[in-house]
């Protein structure tokens, strides 16, 4: 580190608290000295301190590359940097300790619709983006799995409406209230005067 120069550090307080916890007392104060020896140093002896560094400088190299671009500094959550126009201009999300869709709930809504419907979905990109949609407008994951029950109840067994029993069908914008407010008819099963099992409004 060049003398004169700050260099300041992202440490986030979950990360870092986990970090405290699993530490056993008695090496706390050695081990959090050289955190602190290898945040001067910029060099990582142990895991943790490498993920600050890492961390860190890159946030400070997206920060510059939007320096250079004439970019407003105003970051949101995931650190995407916009313009003044409100423009994404360039995303680079910083890699944390734990997943980049830690609150994401991508595979439970998807694992829900596959067993469900006795699909195969994967969570790719286009997937991804249904989703965030339905969740940017406040949509919880429950209504994603309400939305599963109602639908393929109702389509499973019309040849015409299955195939849409697809995730950009039942996630689209302009579908998913309505199938989340749909009402089922309950079936239950009974015994005909013929002795046969059929299905009819419970």
């Amino acid at each position: 580190m060049k003398k004169g120069k700050n260099f300041f550090y992202r440490i986030d307080a979950g990360p870092f608290l986990s970090e405290v916890i699993k530490t056993p007392e008695n090496e706390r104060g050695k081990v959090f000295l050289q955190l602190a020896i290898d945040l001067v140093d910029g060099k990582g002896t142990f895991p943790y301190s490498k993920q600050i560094i890492a961390e860190s400088k890159r946030f400070r190299e997206v920060k510059a590359e939007a320096g250079r671009k004439g970019m407003q500094n105003r970051w949101l959550k995931d650190n995407t940097v916009i313009t003044s126009d409100n423009t994404v201009i360039t995303k680079a999300v910083i890699t944390r300790s734990s997943s980049s869709t830690e609150d994401k709930p991508y595979l439970e809504i998807i694992e829900d619709l596959n067993q469900k419907g006795g699909f195969k979905y994967r969570v790719g990109e286009s997937i991804k983006k249904e989703i965030n949609g339905r969740l940017s407008e406040k949509f919880t994951k429950e209504d994603f799995f309400t939305v599963h029950t109602n639908m393929i109840s109702k389509w499973k067994d019309d040849p015409k409406m299955s195939q849409y029993l697809r995730p950009k069908t039942l996630y689209c914008a302009s579908n998913f209230q309505g199938y989340l407010n749909i009402k089922t008819v309950k079936m239950k099963t009974i015994m005909n005067q013929d002795g046969q099992h059929i299905q009819v409004p419970a």
